[in-house]
């Protein structure tokens, strides 16, 4: 080759790296002057091209990084970290939340752009967005979508941490937590076999999967275990005994379950005009009770007497004998009851008490359904847990309807916390003792009563208690199997609604059962 040709290769291999390495195609043009020209031998052109600068290509960046590097929650703000002067590359570097600003970068580089977390680039719902250019400079990056909070089953990884559709679907928690919880059929959770498994709480603030909880199997003869969790222990062991069906039209009952009171009324000098209003209306309680076919009897403590200006008690017919005496259906136990004695009182009179020493234990039915009505203006001194267990162990179970002092004022003495929790725990009536229309007191005790018996249904023979199953049918539609919102008594022979919202007019209730 000529020393002219040679001359004339050299000048152009060296216009050609100038070009490349300064000029408006680079933002460090500056550094690569004439003196350093040479350095660019034609072996290493093209080795400082702008897209290639400092390897930051912007579809590389976090491309090492685990989703879940060090724990880092993808929700929180994204944590800059400068890494220099700002350069050409699509980054904010000197991490002042600008892009590329003043580089006059003539919009070379990759222009895809990501505004999120950087571990979160590229992962489920993440993607990256677009620097619009404006023939000179990149615009802000646009378009860019980051991680939010997950979203349950639409089959997305939403907050980009590499899992689909948890978080959501499991409320956040505090790692360490634990909770009770059931993995199948929530109806059956607690009942039989199926007890409840535990789940915690993860150092990503989300419930673990539930552990440890019980599922329904195949009945097992025999074992004292409900198996299939239906609520039933061994029923299926009983299909070789006679089956039997009960059917009860709700409204349209032939017979009702018996009703026993025992009211204990105070008889301190604040309760005057309260025993007043008893004397005066619980006749015609009485009345009505005999009216609508129910078999009731009445049991009343309190000192007796005749005197209208003392707070004694003389009940008259029709609940009543003549002259405040005793009749087949009421008994009057005259047994002086003070502000603070009515749950002592009605213990004491089981066995005997008063001037005469009578009782009511041979008075009652044990079929019956029993309601106490405790009439005072004061507190009792007795505890009702205390009182419950001992009631409950002389009469079995019962309901306790309280007319006492609901709030303080007025006629209240002291407001009666222990009848109110008695009355709560067992589902009575409630009945504030200043309101003296002790006709609306009458309707709600009688109407209560009322709704308790329409929701008790006697049984036709002594089932196998196990073997129970109680269902509901509205017209001539399909049977509707009851779980979980009745009980049985089998000294009533009886099955009771504890929930009584499917029980209206001409529905049947249908209850089956082996002998």
């Amino acid at each position: 080759m000529s020393r002219t040709v040679w001359a004339v290769l050299v000048t152009a291999l060296l216009a050609l790296g100038a070009c490349v390495a300064g000029g408006p195609a680079g933002e460090d043009s500056g550094n690569n002057d004439a003196n350093n020209a040479g350095n660019n031998d034609v072996n290493n052109v093209g080795n400082n091209d702008v897209n290639n600068a400092g390897n930051n290509d912007v579809n590389n960046v976090g491309n090492n990084d685990s989703p879940n590097n060090d724990n880092v929650d993808p929700l929180l703000p994204p944590q800059c970290e400068p890494t220099g002067e700002e350069i050409c590359d699509g980054l904010d570097n000197d991490c002042d939340e600008q892009v590329d600003e003043d580089r006059a970068c003539s919009c070379t580089g990759d222009p895809t752009c990501y505004g999120g977390p950087p571990q979160t680039r590229g992962v489920g719902a993440c993607v990256d967005g677009m620097r619009p250019c404006d023939g000179e400079f990149f615009g802000t990056c646009t378009g860019w979508t980051g991680p939010v909070e997950e979203v349950c089953d639409d089959r997305i990884d939403n907050d980009c941490d590499g899992i689909v559709d948890e978080g959501a679907c499991r409320e956040v928690c505090q790692p360490g937590d634990s909770r009770e919880c059931y993995g199948g059929n929530e109806a059956l959770a607690g009942v039989g076999i199926c007890n409840l498994g535990q789940q915690v709480c993860n150092v990503e603030r989300r419930w673990d999967a539930c552990e440890g909880w019980g599922e329904p199997q195949d009945e097992i003869c025999d074992d004292g275990l409900d198996n299939d969790c239906d609520g039933v222990v061994d029923f299926d062991c009983n299909d070789d005994r006679p089956l039997q069906e009960d059917n009860f039209v709700v409204s349209e009952q032939n017979e009702r379950q018996p009703v026993d009171f025992i009211m204990a009324v105070d008889n301190s000098g604040s309760m005057r005009d309260t025993v007043a209003q008893v004397e005066d209306n619980l006749g015609s309680f009485g009345s009505r009770l005999a009216s609508s076919g129910i078999d009731y009897r009445f049991v009343m403590v309190s000192q007796r007497g005749t005197d209208r200006s003392e707070p004694d008690v003389c009940i008259q017919p029709p609940m009543a004998g003549p002259g405040c005496s005793n009749s087949a259906r009421f008994r009057h136990l005259s047994q002086t009851v003070g502000s603070h004695s009515a749950y002592n009182d009605i213990l004491n009179c089981y066995d005997g008490c008063g001037s005469n020493n009578r009782a009511y234990n041979d008075f009652l039915r044990p079929n019956s359904l029993k309601q106490i009505i405790v009439v005072t203006d004061d507190e009792s001194q007795l505890p009702w847990p205390n009182f419950r267990d001992q009631l409950t162990g002389f009469i079995g179970e019962f309901i306790l309807n309280g007319v006492v002092g609901t709030r303080q004022g007025g006629c209240v003495a002291d407001v009666g916390n222990r009848y109110i929790e008695g009355a709560t725990e067992t589902g009575g009536e409630l009945l504030h003792i200043c309101d003296n229309d002790w006709g609306q007191v009458i309707d709600v005790l009688f109407e209560s009563t009322i709704s308790r018996l329409d929701s008790t249904f006697v049984l036709t023979r002594q089932p196998i208690a196990e073997s129970i199953q109680v269902f509901v049918k509205i017209g001539n539609g399909p049977l509707e199997e009851q779980i979980g919102n009745w009980i049985y008594n089998d000294v009533s022979n009886a099955i009771t609604f504890t929930d009584t919202t499917t029980l209206s007019g001409g529905v049947t209730v249908i209850v089956r059962y082996r002998l």
